[in-house]
């Protein structure tokens, strides 16, 4: 399993990168079965391309789900 700290400020942890992901148990972690996931980016400056988890630009946007008092799905956060 693979984790990472949106202080990372890695693709994964960006509102606008597409992926699967879900938020990790831990506080301000995305959490992954694998590490060969990608996602397109959406409207940030890759818009289009597909990105690995662990890329990065200087363009990032936390991923909204992130933030304190979002409420989660059960067995989530």
């Amino acid at each position: 399993m693979t984790l990472i700290q949106a202080d990372a400020r890695r693709c994964c942890t960006c509102h606008r990168w597409s992926g699967p992901r879900r938020v990790g148990q831990s506080a301000g972690t995305v959490c992954f079965d694998h590490e060969a996931v990608v996602g397109q980016c959406v409207d940030g400056p890759w818009h289009g391309s597909n990105r690995n988890l662990r890329n990065a630009c200087g363009r990032w946007f936390q991923w909204l789900d992130l933030l304190p008092g979002v409420p989660q799905p059960e067995g989530h956060g």
